[in-house]
């Protein structure tokens, strides 16, 4: 019996770092060596380096409308860095997703889920600078990316009513650009559905947090 577990732990450890092998041969097809070590890099402009590089190879691809590419690269930053164990290549994989968004200009709407949801869920990062650099890259993406966003707005406004009352101030900051940001998108959009919204404005409204109650308060004036 205890040989069976033996073999059965040696099997899932084996499988795990197989895994683990695969998926960084995966990342190492899809982005150059440099650039992988620039976004795992604790520096930010080492990071910044990785991430204009990322931006020219994306440009590259667009005007060849390969759009594969593009999109192997974004998964990779998605789930590779973003999703990492450490904080230092979920800073890099945020700043890289936003470099896509903004490469990709105009053709950012056929990426918005991917762009979007690795962004949203570091949100809740324990770590306040993976958390802030979130903010900055979802402000980047919503920026260019415009009205396509609001297919997830319930799950942005959900994010930022939580970081409004964040600990760190960099982080409520943050937020708060991106609060603004997301305004101008509801304002100018002629196809918000203010129906779906409401019922997630309701719940928020009775929080006794004062910056959330502030937050709720303004998209309740802002919806009048």
């Amino acid at each position: 019996m205890l040989s069976k577990q033996v073999n059965i732990t040696v099997f899932m450890h084996m499988q795990y770092i197989n895994s683990r092998e695969g998926m960084a041969s995966w990342t190492e097809h899809t982005l150059p060596p440099l650039v992988i070590k620039q976004l795992n890099d604790k520096m930010y402009e080492k990071r910044k380096s990785g991430a204009l590089e990322i931006e020219k190879i994306l440009k590259d691809y667009a005007a060849k409308e390969d759009f594969q590419s593009i999109e192997q690269i974004i998964v990779c930053l998605g789930k590779e860095f973003a999703n990492a164990p450490t904080a230092q290549p979920r800073n890099g994989g945020l700043i890289g997703l936003a470099a896509c968004a903004i490469a990709l200009g105009k053709h950012s709407s056929k990426f918005t889920e991917k762009l979007v949801k690795p962004a949203l869920a570091c949100f809740t990062d324990p770590d306040n600078r993976v958390r802030y650099f979130a903010c900055e890259a979802l402000y980047n993406i919503c920026k260019v990316s415009r009205g396509s966003v609001l297919t997830f707005f319930n799950e942005i406004f959900d994010g930022l009513s939580k970081l409004a009352d964040d600990t760190d101030t960099n982080v409520r900051n943050g937020s708060q650009l991106l609060d603004v940001l997301m305004k101008d998108i509801v304002s100018e959009s002629g196809s918000f559905n203010i129906p779906s919204f409401i019922p997630l404005l309701r719940d928020r409204i009775y929080t006794k947090k004062p910056f959330c109650r502030r937050f709720v308060v303004c998209w309740v004036c802002g919806c009048l």
